[in-house]
């Protein structure tokens, strides 16, 4: 048998090699390539609750129901994006309202700042109010007016108190901040989100996608999309419902956008009156505000 002079078998490498024997004895299992499709795992067969697997054939990528008889039929990516980008559509805000926005934020940030501060002063009285409790406290103990038993049990309740205000000052001063930078982050997410997602790379668009869909699920022909709040909010609070929301869901989930075989037209995308701007802001305020408790209790 001839063999070139200088070819060099892949086995001879020592690691292909430990490879190869672990193979033998039964030691390692062969995998296979894994392929990192645009809504790998993301797509749920209402039929059967399984997941859709993705498929390249003829240089598409086709994602089907491998449970047998299951009246799902294949779905094809670019079709399924397609549907994700209509519905991102409706998601913009024109100049107008981004100005509109913009103001009644810095509106509501200034009256937040007034009540922040009366607050505050509030518990600065509180804890100033303890302290001279304490210091009449210690006095009585010192002039033997107050047994130690009794001292003790009462300092300890004061400095609990005492302590409780002040953690509420601080979660008060951190709080704030950490709820507006999150409804700024909303409200640059639905300036411009289409836009992000266009201009995105296959991670990011995966990112996008995660985030604002709580549920994408395929029966027959056809793609439901659920999406998370504020986004499901503020598209229906635009273009009207779509369907009837279903009151035995999650609220983050409770009304769906149904694509058939082809793009659904939503209501007339209108622009938005001051008062519906008013109850967006309000919306994604109390968005963050609850995205702060959750990573809160989280800790």
């Amino acid at each position: 048998m001839k063999t070139c002079k200088n070819y060099q078998s892949p086995y001879n490498d020592s690691l292909n090699r430990s490879r190869l024997q672990a193979i033998r004895r039964g030691k390692s299992v062969y995998r296979s390539l894994k392929h990192d499709y645009l809504f790998r795992k993301l797509i749920r067969c209402r039929g059967c609750e399984k997941r859709l697997i993705g498929e390249l054939k003829k240089g598409h990528i086709y994602y089907r129901c491998h449970t047998k008889d299951c009246p799902t039929k294949t779905l094809r990516e670019d079709r399924i994006e397609s549907y994700f980008k209509n519905y991102l559509s409706y998601t913009g805000l024109n100049p107008k309202e981004e100005l509109m926005l913009d103001e009644a934020l810095s509106f509501l940030e200034s009256n937040w700042l007034d009540t922040q501060r009366n607050m505050l002063q509030s518990i600065d009285l509180h804890v100033t109010n303890i302290e001279q409790r304490i210091a009449r406290l210690t006095d009585a103990y010192l002039d033997a007016v107050l047994g130690k038993d009794a001292f003790e049990a009462k300092n300890k309740g004061l400095m609990f108190e005492k302590r409780e205000l002040l953690e509420k000052k601080e979660n008060l001063s951190q709080g704030k901040n950490k709820i507006f930078d999150k409804t700024k982050k909303y409200l640059e997410l639905l300036k411009g989100l289409k836009n992000t997602y266009d201009s995105a790379n296959y991670h990011e668009k995966r990112e996008i996608i995660e985030h604002v869909t709580s549920n994408l699920e395929a029966e027959g022909r056809k793609l439901i999309i659920s999406t998370k709040t504020p986004f499901t909010e503020f598209v229906f609070s635009r273009c009207g419902p779509v369907c009837e929301p279903n009151r035995g869901r999650d609220r983050t989930c409770n009304r769906q956008f149904v694509y058939p075989d082809e793009v659904t037209i939503l209501y007339n995308n209108k622009p938005f009156s001051k008062e519906q701007i008013d109850q967006l802001l309000d919306m994604l305020y109390k968005a963050a505000t609850e995205e702060v408790e959750k990573e809160k209790n989280d800790v």
